[in-house]
């Protein structure tokens, strides 16, 4: 039989948004007043990451699963899924199964 898992890795596109650091209470008022004129989805804070890089990074990982997965010689068995694409197929079980 065999094994259900053929690796591990850290996926770096997998993580939650990036807000910066939030030490000074006034800088954070300002920076949440700031992100309302601007936009929640395209305001960037210092520091951290807006919703579009969030967007960018999964669609970029989301994207890559799917090349290989179009691939008929990976989908007969024919051919292996890339290392990157059989890892990134885990993380997205492992997080499926977390969720559920």
């Amino acid at each position: 039989m065999k094994p259900q898992t053929l690796g591990v890795r850290e996926e770096p596109r997998l993580t939650e948004q990036q807000f910066g650091n939030f030490q000074n209470v006034v800088d954070v008022r300002e920076q949440k007043s700031e992100r309302i004129k601007y936009g929640r989805f395209y305001y960037r804070f210092p520091l951290g990451e807006s919703g579009l890089d969030v967007y960018n990074r999964a669609s970029s990982f989301i994207n890559t699963l799917y090349r290989d997965f179009e691939d008929e010689d990976i989908v007969k068995g024919e051919k292996t899924l890339s290392d990157e694409s059989r890892e990134m197929a885990t993380d997205i079980m492992a997080i499926s199964n977390t969720l559920n």
